[in-house]
């Protein structure tokens, strides 16, 4: 049995529906590309929405980069 798990970028607690990223668990890494438009002030998560994982500790499991564009 597959077993999807998936993550989206919030802005201000509101899923970004363009930040969506699912893949099957353990079947290779979760990667995707936005570009979204924030204001001073406001706030981005991202959240997990897939199953509820345990993670091992000690091990970067997520990470986020972002970039200013003029």
């Amino acid at each position: 049995m597959a077993v999807l798990n998936s993550m989206v970028l919030t802005l201000n607690g509101t899923p970004l529906p363009q930040t969506q990223y699912s893949t099957i668990i353990n079947a290779t890494e979760l990667v995707g590309e936005a570009i979204i438009t924030v204001s001073a002030g406001d706030v981005l998560t991202l959240r997990n929405t897939g199953v509820a994982l345990t993670l091992a500790s000690g091990v970067v499991n997520a990470s986020i980069t972002l970039l200013k564009l003029d």
